[in-house]
C-alpha cells in the first residue's frame, strides 16, 4: 500500500515559517502542499486555497458562487493550526499505486498536471 507524504508546504502568498502568525478574518491564500509516496522520492504539487468565513462570503457576493475542490474554509486563518489540519488530510490518502494517490489526492486540492 502506497500512503501520501507531504514533504513541505510553500505559499506566494504568506510566511509559513512563524506557524502562530494569524491573518486577518476576510483573508483568502494559495497554499500548495508538495506531496509524494510516503518514505519515497519525488513529489507533486497540490494546491489548496484557505479562506474564512468572511472571504468566502465576499467572494459568494462577488461571483454568486463558489466552487469547492481545493476550498479550505477556516474559522481562523493561523498558520501552523491550518497546515497541521491540511497534513492530516493528505497523509489519510493510500491507494495500490502511487496513481491511485495521485488521483485521490486530485479529489481534495488542485493536482499538478491536471486538466
Amino acid at each position: 500500500m502506497v500512503h501520501a507524504e507531504v514533504k513541505h508546504f510553500i505559499s506566494p502568498d504568506i510566511d509559513l515559517s512563524d506557524p502562530t502568525a494569524d491573518f486577518p478574518d476576510d483573508d483568502a491564500v494559495l497554499i500548495v502542499a508538495l506531496v509524494g509516496p510516503k518514505g519515497g522520492e519525488g513529489e507533486e504539487s497540490l494546491q489548496f486555497e484557505v479562506m474564512t468565513p468572511n472571504a468566502l462570503a465576499r467572494r459568494l457576493e462577488a461571483l454568486g458562487v463558489v466552487f469547492g475542490q481545493g476550498v479550505v474554509v477556516v474559522e481562523h486563518l493561523r498558520v501552523g493550526a491550518v497546515l497541521d489540519l491540511i497534513r492530516a488530510r493528505v497523509e489519510r490518502v493510500a491507494g495500490l499505486t502511487w496513481s491511485d494517490v495521485a488521483r485521490r489526492l486530485g479529489r481534495l486540492g488542485e493536482m499538478e498536471g491536471e486538466d
